[in-house]
């Protein structure tokens, strides 16, 4: 397992990625007595096309609205929080945010604004330095783990994971490397660059989630998992089946708490992306150049899993890193791709989420069901015996 947490400053993560930033502004809509500063009547003009920056005008009267709100804020009672609960709400709000299949969201795009950033600074400092965002910056617990199946109509029947058989992984890497090349190669020549941004494709970032490579969620006090409550893309399913998971002794994980950790897997195991995601990321970034994401067959042969924590989540979903990965190495010199190095970008991985990459799973517990209570969606859940 790679160490047992990340280093650096935990402020400076959550004011770097969009995630951090949209987490701490909910806080201050949560805490301020100052009159609401009201996103929606700035929509029109925060969704300039191309990610321009702010006009002066409107960037001055944000700052000091903001400023007034942190003013007022109890920035000692905000550190004293101690309940991992305690900050669900604006977590659960920010990652319902995300989006990485369009333009930003018009208040993840103000608050990329570093006037707002230093604004939110004291703030970042008070949350970072509370019990209550400890766990954020852990490492995989392996003895606490679930996975969870989403229930809905047409969904009746849970999908088995693989266990006890040796081999199942990595006869599933085969498949995948293949497809995924092919997905590629169609992309770069079916959808050439005057279609940029007219179509839809694969966004994410995380591995395949199969039986024989499922993922798995940390648990919180009371045996709540931390992927039914922080959900991104979330649907309003409100009933899912959670089944602890055992894992076999000696797993090498590797930990993603900042944005060094993931583009280190990515420099290590590079595979190019560029025309798959070009025209999802292209609207959500205004990146029209090389990307890179890690192989993950070849991280398959080194690493049995990868862990996004939640502190790496909120510092790294949803920023453009730029990689050591020269764009052409990755297939990216033809069709109009801007030259320079690869970036790339985590999307569609939810916070405490891990990825397992090899025959981890050595015995799946029976279900237990949860139901989300009335009008708490996604924040409160109840279990029963499935």
């Amino acid at each position: 397992m790679t160490g047992e947490g990340p280093g650096g400053e935990p402020a400076d993560d959550l004011l770097a990625g969009p995630r951090g930033r949209r987490l701490l502004s909910a806080l201050v809509g949560e805490g301020s007595d100052a009159e609401p500063w009201a996103w929606s009547a700035h929509e029109d003009d925060l969704g300039l096309p191309g990610l321009a920056p702010l006009p002066d005008p409107l960037r001055t009267e944000l700052r000091e609205r903001l400023r007034r709100a942190v003013s007022t804020l109890d920035l000692d009672a905000l550190r004293a929080r101690s309940d991992p609960r305690d900050l669900l709400t604006a977590f659960a709000d920010s990652v319902a945010a995300a989006r990485y299949w369009q333009d930003p969201d018009p208040e993840d795009r103000a608050l990329a604004d570093p006037e707002l950033v230093e604004v939110l600074r004291p703030v970042a400092r008070a949350v970072a330095a509370g019990p209550a965002a400890r766990w954020w910056s852990d490492p995989v617990d392996v003895t606490a783990q679930q996975h969870l199946w989403w229930r809905f109509e047409g969904r009746d029947g849970y999908r088995p994971i693989v266990t006890g058989s040796p081999g199942a992984a990595a006869a599933a890497w085969r498949g995948w490397r293949t497809a995924v090349d092919a997905e590629e190669e169609r992309w770069r020549t079916e959808f050439p660059r005057h279609t940029l941004g007219r179509c839809s494709g694969t966004w994410w970032s995380t591995p395949p989630d199969r039986p024989e490579l499922p993922s798995s969620t940390p648990v919180l006090p009371g045996g709540l998992g931390v992927g039914m409550t922080l959900i991104e893309d979330e649907m309003g399913i409100e009933e899912v089946d959670a089944r602890a998971l055992r894992l076999r002794d000696g797993l090498r994980v590797h930990e993603v708490h900042d944005a060094a950790d993931w583009c280190a897997l990515v420099a290590a195991h590079p595979r190019s992306v560029t025309f798959t995601r070009r025209h999802d990321w292209w609207l959500a970034t205004g990146w029209d150049g090389a990307w890179a994401l890690p192989d993950w067959a070849s991280v398959a042969r080194e690493w049995d899993g990868v862990h996004l924590s939640a502190r790496g989540y909120l510092a790294v979903s949803g920023r453009v890193l730029e990689t050591a990965v020269p764009g052409n190495v990755v297939g990216a010199d033809t069709d109009g791709v801007r030259p320079g190095p690869a970036r790339t970008l985590l999307a569609g991985w939810n916070p405490g989420v891990t990825h397992w990459l090899t025959d981890a799973v050595t015995e799946v517990e029976p279900p237990v069901r949860w139901r989300s209570l009335e009008d708490r969606y996604p924040l409160e859940w109840a279990p029963s015996r499935a």
